[in-house]
């Protein structure tokens, strides 16, 4: 008897595939080897990762660096990911025991507890496999769409408190530890060649390997940036390796492209395809909106918006969610339908709204040209 793999097991699998695949691009860019699915991976690359390309391992060192480096550098099953420039210069610091660490990993980890606590409290009085029951079912229509809300909390504080704890495992190895004038990215590392004044005490950050800002995941407005915030190293491999070779030129379709591959990283449940795929139809419902309504809006008007616009990116977030944690289709679809499809249906409205606006304001530009031209041949004519 086959036993099923543990959830540790899947998350180990999805870092090493990112991993792997990592270095297929990083060979294909140092050996100017090309695919017909990505032909454009030298241009959709910044300069600071080309500039910064080492001389790649050996077979051997492949899965040291993929398998062993959580181990090594203490790193939880979580994340983060970073590249192996990163590790290279985690491995070849001249003076590691010199790097600050204390202090940015007290920092890091001052609010797990809270999230920890708030995790088990909400956790055990809204149960996931709640959802399931015919039970569920029978409550009124805002205590089913309200479930959402607490499971998308206890979702993100469960996420808050594993990568929290996983940047300090990084941070207490010293992995990801440059100067603050690098001016590092999450994932992506220093962005700028960096010589320190001798003669000036060098300050360090530890952003390569932050995967988290809790407080704008929460609290940015947009759904597109609320991606931009979660999962961070993940996310700037996503963007300079699979967006910019998106078979696409609109936003919406490369957004909805990159996030169908990564619903195939996190794996084949059918929860995380319907949930991944809803995302870039929030986009073009918020861009369709801010286009046509929140441009033509005064600062008070667009305070306003704003404040509309994230609760409704929160609310997206939530109903999201519930594909991710219920995984199956027929679980996630059940869910949905006992909200009637509300996010669905208020960003179909919000992208049919904005298209008429946007049809009026042309029709109501073409008027007054015609307008103005009548009034230039009626001044000629006089």
């Amino acid at each position: 008897m086959i036993c099923p793999p543990k959830p540790y097991a899947s998350l180990l699998s999805s870092l090493w595939h990112i991993d792997v695949a990592h270095f297929s691009f990083q060979y294909c860019i140092r050996f100017h080897t090309y695919t017909p699915f990505y032909p454009n991976i030298m241009s959709s690359l910044p300069n600071y990762v080309l500039s910064s390309l080492i001389t790649l391992p050996c077979s051997p060192h492949i899965p040291s660096f993929s398998i062993l480096s959580p181990i090594h550098s203490r790193r939880c099953p979580s994340g983060p990911f970073f590249r192996y420039q990163t590790y290279a210069d985690w491995l070849l610091q001249s003076s590691p025991l010199s790097l600050p660490g204390k202090e940015p990993c007290l920092q890091r980890l001052k609010m797990v507890p809270v999230y920890g606590v708030f995790f088990m409290a909400v956790n055990s009085v809204f149960p996931l496999s709640y959802v399931r029951t015919e039970e569920f079912l029978e409550h009124n229509y805002f205590y089913r769409f309200f479930y959402m809300v607490a499971i998308f909390f206890v979702f993100r504080m469960r996420f808050y408190s594993a990568w929290c704890g996983a940047e300090a495992g990084c941070i207490s190895a010293g992995l990801g530890c440059y100067p603050q004038g690098a001016l590092s990215k999450p994932g992506g590392g220093p962005t700028v060649k960096y010589s320190p004044d001798p003669d000036t005490a060098v300050e360090y950050d530890f952003k390569t390997i932050q995967n988290i800002d809790c407080y704008n995941t929460d609290f940015c407005v947009k759904v597109r940036h609320g991606m931009r915030y979660w999962n961070m190293t993940v996310q700037w491999w996503l963007h300079h390796y699979i967006y910019p070779n998106a078979p696409f030129r609109a936003y919406a379709l490369r957004a909805g492209w990159t996030m169908l591959i990564s619903a195939y990283w996190h794996g084949l449940h059918a929860g995380y395809y319907l949930s991944f795929l809803t995302i870039p139809l929030c986009i073009a419902a918020e861009s369709a909106m801010e286009a046509s309504i929140r441009a033509h809006l005064g600062p008070k008007g667009q305070n306003i918006f704003d404040w509309i616009h994230w609760f409704l990116k929160m609310r997206a977030y939530d109903y999201m969610c519930m594909g991710f944690v219920l995984l199956k289709a027929g679980d996630t679809v059940n869910y949905w339908s006992s909200i009637y499809f509300i996010i669905h249906i208020i960003a179909i409205v919000c992208i049919g709204v904005g298209q008429m606006m946007k049809g009026g304001k042309k029709r109501e530009r073409r008027e007054q040209v015609e307008g103005e031209k009548q009034d230039v041949v009626r001044e000629k004519a006089e």
